[in-house]
């Protein structure tokens, strides 16, 4: 039997251990904190709002996922109509404990213990070359996987016996275990990215990273300058506007924002299989910039410089932005130009803000310290947030090629949990022997294709190296898992669940209809997640529910 390590009891970790142990392995889960909910486990930070201790979650006192849960549930654990639409992290704390309470993944979880170290205990440590894929008959199976369909070549051959060495602190003690395969689950949202403008050192004011944001009450009264304008720095803004004395937004390049609700759905009930099909890149621009226009009128009447294409960045998502910025409660600048002497701050065009609190948010960087990033293949550059990952999840490097997973590692404009739980299955299925990997050349192209892509439509930063539309990239997945459902047969079987799956909006039990992990309960799952996608008339309070599963 397999012996499978996985790091991190997030939206990430928690399906990897459930996969794993429904393919039949001996998985541990090792989770730092004291409870599951990894990015969604909120943590007040202590001290004042200066001070900045070791802190993984990034998630502040109001956080809502901007994810519908019709799309952001698991495709075997729907959350159902007593989920609000769009959950705050005491819903998702609550979901999720719910789920590993359903699958039974407790007691495969060690709390309070920390990876310090993850270590391949075979020599080789070179980057799989072309010769490296080239296996003699005695090391490569002549039988495709059942997903092998697409996947031209032969398989790769990992290093010979690969076993992973991975030390961990539990309780102040360390200790170190062997396993056959090591699954990477801790996100992307823990190492801060800070930026460097002239005269920070000389700044007399507070200085801090969204990351260590929790409470707007901690600016009552101040006078507050955000810089940077994704979903973090829009809702810090917008919080803290009804209790500072001046809020202010300095912004790089600007940005289309997006709101929650548009004509009555969730704004992710955009995402069907159809539009997706039938609409072309600039036929989307139009819409979408047409669409957003009807809702807000021009950003540029706000103050906001957005770009020409509503798709060239991901997207930030708030329902209030606008109405603030029309009341004067928060006050539209371009960037900083420098910091200091006092309180000043001088922006690009000259001007100056006396402020008290700077808060940058302005991303995060990759870290992964308890691995040699050699690992990862030359082409990484973690402080750029660049990888060159199969699927964003297979390192094309000889020693961990087959062995070493990472889950979780996108920016999706769809949904976190869902998209991991596709990794996840593909992960445990490679483990398996179900599903091989394609020839090194192929996965080298999916890779360079996918970066070409990327360049190709978004605006370049370090935010847009691992951007993933949920809907397609996990199509590709359940291709090779050989879940993808056949649309053609389904439409002559079942024309309404046919008409459902392309029509209406995108949700993750449709690949539970066939294939490995399929559950007969898929039909009605599909059904009656989509009817009640954008539907808040059942919902039960967190208190209730906790209450509801504890009896």
């Amino acid at each position: 039997m397999k012996r499978v390590c996985i790091i991190g009891a997030g939206p990430s970790g928690l399906p990897s251990l459930k996969e794993c142990l429904e393919a039949g392995f001996d998985s541990v889960l090792f989770e730092m904190a004291p409870r599951l909910g990894g990015l969604w486990n909120y943590t007040p930070v202590p001290g004042d709002v200066q001070g900045q201790p070791e802190v993984h979650s990034s998630v502040y006192k109001n956080t809502v996922i901007n994810s519908a849960k019709g799309m952001t549930a698991y495709s075997d654990f729907p959350a159902w109509e007593d989920y609000p639409v769009f959950m705050s992290h005491e819903y998702l704390q609550h979901y999720m404990q719910a789920y590993a309470k359903r699958f039974g993944l407790l007691p495969h979880i060690r709390f309070n213990s920390k990876v310090l170290r993850v270590e391949p205990l075979h020599s080789s440590n070179r980057h799989v070359s072309d010769s490296d894929s080239t296996t003699s008959s005695d090391e490569q199976s002549s039988e495709p996987g059942p997903a092998a369909s697409g996947c031209e070549g032969s398989p790769v051959s990992p290093a010979p016996a690969a076993r992973w060495r991975v030390t961990f602190s539990s309780n102040g003690v360390e200790k170190s275990e062997e396993f056959d395969a090591v699954l990477v689950a801790t996100g992307h949202h823990s190492t801060p990215r800070m930026p460097s403008f002239p005269g920070m050192d000389e700044f007399e004011g507070q200085q801090m990273h969204s990351h260590y944001y929790r409470d707007p009450v901690d600016f009552k009264g101040k006078r507050v300058l955000v810089v940077g304008m994704g979903n973090s720095g829009v809702d810090i803004a917008v919080e803290t506007s009804y209790v500072a004395e001046e809020v202010h937004m300095a912004v790089r390049s600007g940005a289309w924002v997006w709101p929650r609700w548009l004509f009555g759905q969730p704004i992710t009930a955009l995402l069907t299989r159809f539009s997706a099909v039938t609409m072309t890149y600039a036929m989307r621009q139009r819409v979408f910039a047409w669409l957003l226009r009807q809702v807000h009128g021009d950003p540029a009447a706000y103050g906001i410089s957005a770009p020409r294409d509503p798709q060239a960045q991901h997207p930030t998502i708030h329902q209030g932005l606008y109405d603030r910025i029309a009341t004067g409660k928060v006050q539209m600048h371009p960037n900083v130009s420098r910091l200091g002497p006092g309180k000043w701050v001088t922006l690009e065009d000259g001007r100056k803000l006396e402020v008290d609190v700077v808060v940058y948010a302005t991303g995060y960087k990759l870290a992964y310290p308890f691995l040699d990033p050699s690992l990862l293949g030359p082409s990484t550059n973690l402080d750029k947030n660049q990888v060159a990952l199969y699927k964003l999840m297979v390192p094309l490097t000889r020693q961990a090629l087959g062995s070493l997973f990472f889950i979780g590692l996108f920016q999706p404009l769809g949904a976190v949990a869902t998209t991991s739980e596709m990794q996840a299955r593909l992960a445990a299925q490679v483990l398996l022997g179900a599903v091989k990997l394609p020839d090194l050349a192929v996965m080298q192209k999916e890779v360079a294709d996918r970066k070409a892509a990327l360049d190709k439509q978004y605006k370049a930063s370090a935010r847009h190296t691992i951007q993933v539309e949920t809907p397609p990239f996990c199509d590709e997945m359940a291709a090779m898992i050989g879940c993808l459902p056949s649309w053609s047969s389904l439409l002559l079987r079942d024309p309404a669940l046919w008409s459902t799956c392309m029509f209406k909006p995108w949700v993750p039990q449709q690949y539970r209809l066939q294939g490995p992990g399929s559950r007969k309960e898929a039909r009605e799952w599909v059904m009656r997640v989509v009817r009640g996608y954008g539907d808040n008339t059942q919902v039960k309070s967190v208190k209730d529910l906790t209450a509801a599963s504890a009896g």
